[in-house]
């Protein structure tokens, strides 16, 4: 005997809806929380960014307690005096930030960042298409955890030194992994690129990097097996060979980025390796360097990675080692200015069709 699943009301066609409505599957899609998170959100990012009439009477007040009672005490003197004067105004939102020192605070706001982080990652990622709603407010979640790292320096520095880096680095790359290969996706390229660049900053951040990478998680790079550092090279070499990339300020900051790891890595992998050493080749071709006086800055920087690699981690690092010995002629020739057979006028005349493909590989993006 088949039973009949109960229903709420008296409307046979709403049975079904109902059980399928109790269902954990359904529960996940339907959230009428979404709307609330992606505002409030939206409402802490203007906090962050939102600039006082005045920051005169900012800078004299330490804590967000004494800069409360120094606005009060002032309006009372104003209205005391029965002066039309406009009152100075702090961002007591941002000076609370700035000037919070207690751990607890700090835990909080990192499990929050490392939750939201994760369900962009697990919605994509889940065994059961669409069973995890992802929220729509990434971008947010982003730009409030550059600026909350921004205005404290020491939430950042409690991330690298109490807590597990890998819930907020691995997201972050993963993002990164999505919105490089899409032009339109380029402003959440270049906001992940500069969060990524500022933790770079910190000797702790590179350490990380070193962890060994064992998620499930598939990125768009060839397969490998090594270290977070890994991920972050070839993520960065897809970076530099995209199109919209090549030439932008966002190129100069994933150059920035791998100059700044690159005393840090160590056990580099063969595919890493691989990715990193052909940037010298594609940023010394006479089209491209013969373009203008600033078109020497990409090499310099990868150049200069590379030598940090071999200085710092020369005994972790011996394949790369090994294929710097087994491609030295190359090397030898760009140190002489010899690294293509060809004339001076044959680089300019490919510098200038360089520049016209460019302009119209650019025309056709736009």
């Amino acid at each position: 005997m088949i039973r009949r699943p109960p229903r709420s009301t008296l409307d046979r066609s709403s049975a079904a809806s109902d059980v399928y409505k109790r269902q954990p599957y359904m529960s996940a899609l339907e959230n009428e929380y979404d709307e609330f998170v992606d505002s409030c959100l939206g409402i802490l990012c203007l906090l962050a960014e939102h600039k006082p009439v005045s920051s005169e009477i900012a800078s004299k007040f330490i804590s967000y307690d004494v800069a409360l009672r120094g606005i009060i005490k002032y309006m009372e003197e104003m209205e005391k005096k029965k002066l039309n004067t406009t009152v100075f105004t702090i961002n007591a939102f941002q000076s609370f930030l700035a000037h919070t020192e207690s751990q607890p605070n700090f835990l909080v706001m990192y499990l929050g960042f490392s939750r939201l982080l994760k369900n962009y990652v697990d919605a994509r990622n889940s065994s059961l298409p669409s069973s995890i709603k992802e929220l729509k407010c990434i971008n947010e979640v982003v730009i409030l955890f550059y600026r909350i790292s921004y205005i404290n320096p020491r939430f950042i520095l409690y991330m690298l030194l109490k807590e597990d880096v890998k819930l907020i680095l691995l997201p972050l790359l993963y993002l990164v992994n999505k919105s490089i290969a899409d032009p339109n996706l380029i402003q959440m390229t270049s906001i992940v690129s500069i969060v990524l660049l500022s933790l770079s900053t910190r000797g702790e951040f590179g350490v990380h990097l070193n962890t060994p990478y064992l998620e499930e998680i598939t990125f768009d790079v060839p397969l490998f097996q090594g270290t977070y550092g890994d991920l972050l090279v070839l993520l960065i070499h897809k970076a530099l060979n995209m199109p919209h990339v090549f030439g932008t300020t966002l190129q100069q900051s994933f150059l920035s980025l791998l100059y700044n790891i690159s005393s840090f890595l160590t056990n580099l992998s063969i595919q890493a390796v691989m990715s990193l050493l052909p940037l010298v080749v594609h940023y010394s071709i006479p089209a491209y360097l013969l373009r203008d006086s600033e078109s020497f800055g990409p090499l310099k920087l990868i150049l200069d990675s590379i030598l940090n690699i071999i200085t710092y981690t020369y005994e972790e690092n011996s394949t790369m080692v090994f294929l710097l010995v087994n491609q030295s002629k190359k090397y030898l020739k760009l140190a002489q200015g010899k690294f293509f057979d060809t004339s001076a006028q044959r680089s300019k005349q490919d510098c200038l069709l360089y520049t016209s493909d460019a302009a119209d590989e650019q025309r056709g993006v736009d």
